[in-house]
């Protein structure tokens, strides 16, 4: 009986180390994940700490971001845009606005003040503040419009306007007697020193179409019908007038509108020049005329500043269409508008334009001020580097009015001087060189500047056949 007893402890023996050992692996591997679980425990704990600290980042963030505001450029831009500003002479709004109907001097007078505009509806069925479409009513009764034949018109075409008058004969005069009234209308604009909109927070355009059409017929018209003297005092008083309008415009549609006049009656200047007397002394209103443009009228400044009025109810209409809305928590108006103030006052002058596109604003994860504003941020963002064309163009306006003012210089130099016309441009006044250079062309016959920015557009005018070569 010993024996099996025997076999019976080694066997008993033997069980109770593999149950020892498999309690052993069973203990470490409780262990084992005992350790695991803590540490994912841990991960967790940690993993929830940065994001709720991130959370609570952005949350700072997004406070000082709505704390702060603008920043301080764009507070002194909206500032220096907001600044009441005095501009020269009476306002042409309701000039343009109504040209079309007859109005006498005292009927318009009473209408060039506020009061009158303030009484009309404004239209907000398309998204944005416009007039309605028979805003007139309410101004003019029942006054009826003119709508003048411009396809008739002698100078509607591209060619030269007093050769086309001169080939019209009679028909150019008939013309111009069936639009005397609307000229004469138009005339009276030259008598007015700015542009300023009476409804400053509604969009206005005023119907200018064939402004300048009319006056290069009328002029061309008494010129061909021998009066020249007077009808180039005239072309020169136009370019005044409009140059004036240009300055003082806070309208950039009217700005533009202003300068193509000018320029217009520019072009109509050098074919009069053409037939001007040699040696024959200019109207004095041509030296007024043409004297080189100033820093301001190159600017675009007081247009930008209508820009902005303009713009201030769009920005607002739109923050109380998101109120309330989740777009709203990335969207205020009083940050836009010092967004755009610093944009537009950015854009108002060449130089600072020019180094604000090689140095471009920093992304709009990086500017404090986006955060709470980040879609006023990429509206204006989207919209600055398309003023760089108003600044291109100011600037070629300027080398337009040296590039006439050179052709009224040549003639007033001796026309017997054996200079070449290369030699001769090349000693004109340093007030006449713009900045782009002036290229002869057309075999001899002209004058072009070409603008190296922008749509590389040319301005080109007639050289008198006793200046050529």
């Amino acid at each position: 009986m010993g024996r099996p007893l025997l076999r019976t402890s080694e066997h008993t023996a033997a069980g109770c180390r593999r149950v020892c050992r498999r309690r052993r692996a069973a203990t470490g591997c409780t262990a084992e994940r005992i350790r695991q679980g803590d540490a994912m425990h841990q991960g967790v704990k940690w993993m929830l700490v940065a994001a709720g600290s991130v959370v609570l980042l952005a949350g700072a963030v997004y406070g000082a971001s709505a704390w702060r505001g603008a920043t301080a450029a764009q507070r002194a831009a909206l500032a220096e845009m907001e600044r009441p500003v005095e501009l020269p002479g009476r306002n042409a709004f309701a000039a343009m606005m109504l040209l079309r109907y007859p109005l006498d001097d005292a009927e318009l007078s009473a209408l060039e003040q506020p009061g009158p505009w303030q009484g009309i509806a404004v239209d907000s069925t398309n998204g944005m503040l416009t007039l309605p479409k028979d805003f007139e009513r309410h101004l003019v009764g029942d006054k009826v419009p003119f709508k003048p034949d411009l396809d008739a018109a002698p100078c509607s075409s591209d060619g030269p306007c007093l050769s086309a008058v001169e080939a019209a004969g009679d028909d150019a005069n008939g013309w111009v007697e069936a639009h005397r009234a609307w000229i004469d209308r138009i005339d009276r604009l030259s008598t007015y020193g700015h542009y300023r909109s009476l409804l400053p927070h509604t969009l206005a355009w005023p119907g200018l179409e064939g402004i300048s059409t009319a006056l290069q017929s009328h002029r061309a018209a008494l010129f061909a019908s021998g009066e020249p003297a007077p009808a180039l005092s005239q072309v020169c008083g136009d370019i005044s007038a409009w140059r004036q309008l240009t300055a003082h415009s806070e309208s950039l549609l009217v700005w533009s509108m202003a300068q193509r006049v000018a320029e217009g009656q520019m072009e109509l200047f050098a074919e009069m020049l053409d037939r001007w007397p040699a040696g024959a002394a200019l109207p004095p209103a041509c030296e007024a005329a043409l004297v080189p443009p100033s820093p301001h009228e190159m600017s675009t400044c007081t247009a930008m500043r209508g820009e902005y009025e303009s713009g201030k109810a769009l920005r607002l209409q739109l923050a109380d269409a998101v109120d309330g809305q989740a777009a709203g928590l990335f969207y205020r108006a009083d940050m836009t508008d010092a967004a755009a103030a610093h944009a537009l006052q950015r854009a108002c002058g060449g130089d600072g334009l020019e180094a604000a596109l090689h140095t471009p604003r920093p992304p709009i994860w990086a500017r404090l001020e986006c955060v709470r504003n980040a879609s006023g941020c990429i509206f204006m963002d989207i919209a600055e580097p398309a003023y760089a064309t108003y600044v291109a163009r100011a600037k070629a306006f300027g080398d337009h009015i040296r590039l006439t003012a050179t052709l009224a210089w040549l003639h007033g130099i001796d026309a017997s001087d054996p200079r070449p016309l290369a030699e001769r441009l090349a000693a004109r006044p340093a007030a006449l060189q713009g900045a782009w250079p002036v290229d002869v062309v057309d075999g001899g016959a002209a004058l072009e500047v070409m603008e190296k920015e922008d749509t590389r557009s040319t301005f080109r005018l007639p050289i008198p056949a006793r200046l050529r070569d």
